[in-house]
């Protein structure tokens, strides 16, 4: 092998790493839920009680409860308006400032509109919660 065919190769096996890592992970969660449903199934079939125990066991990881919530709450909201507008605004300066004949900077315009979309979504969910009057 020669000098540039190690230089094609680092890169793609760094960046391999990080996805192999990530997939099993996966893989071993999706066996251990598998594992537990099948638990979960077979003492139903024999018409035991399921301990509470092992539901919760799903819940939790390494001895830490899992508090993650996938509801779309108006904090959340903020958060994502404000780092789609960061993005944007950093996104079309960097394509600015590397090519400014062209108009590349404008691919940063789409998470703009997503950030100020965001941004009124939070204002609006913002003020009905603090307004009864305003139905939802």
């Amino acid at each position: 092998m020669n000098a540039d065919t190690i230089g094609v190769f680092v890169p793609i096996i760094a960046l391999f790493i990080p996805i192999v890592a990530i997939i099993s992970g996966a893989i071993i969660k999706v066996r251990r839920d598998r594992q537990l449903h099948e638990t979960v199934r077979q003492l139903s079939a024999q018409g035991r009680d399921i301990p509470p125990e092992l539901l919760q066991e799903r819940n939790l990881e390494g001895g830490k409860r899992r508090t993650m919530s996938l509801e779309w709450t108006p904090k959340r909201q903020l958060r994502a308006a404000i780092l789609n507008i960061g993005v944007a605004l950093g996104l079309g300066g960097l394509l600015f400032l590397l090519t400014p004949q062209d108009k590349y900077w404008a691919i940063g315009l789409l998470p703009l509109c997503i950030g100020v979309s965001l941004l009124v979504l939070w204002r609006i969910e913002s003020r009905s919660a603090a307004d009864p009057r305003i139905t939802q």
